[in-house]
């Protein structure tokens, strides 16, 4: 920061947003309102993927984009169980997408409900 004193207040910033992020993951209240949002939103999730192939249509779309990262958390944090699996249609999208993006090549056409309900019994 010396040497560049014209940024300071900017990393002051940053660490404080740091600061607060922290604290609130702390704050019981916070979380419940935190997890009261994502079961709103994996529900709305949830009947669009009743309607649709992907979240805005047949096509996969940048709100597939920043869906899918929100799915990977969850599996990462060992909450599968209770907001994907629980939900049978973003349980299959989460596991289309995770096949498609590992195996993923242009001469395969996009893989079939099949090939996904197959990987889906073997959970």
């Amino acid at each position: 920061m010396a040497e560049s004193p014209d940024l300071a207040s900017v990393y002051h910033l940053k660490l404080k947003d740091a600061y607060d992020t922290e604290d609130k993951l702390k704050d019981p209240d916070a979380q419940k309102e935190s997890e009261e949002q994502l079961v709103q939103l994996l529900g709305e999730v949830e009947l669009q993927l009743n309607e649709t192939y992907y979240l805005v249509g047949d096509e996969f779309t940048m709100a597939d984009v920043m869906l899918i990262p929100l799915l990977a958390r969850i599996e990462l944090l060992g909450l599968e169980d209770d907001y994907i699996v629980s939900r049978p249609k973003i349980a299959e999208y989460w596991m289309l997408n995770q096949i498609s993006s590992e195996h993923y090549s242009p001469a395969f056409p996009r893989l079939g409900m099949v090939t996904v309900a197959a990987c889906l019994a073997k959970l």
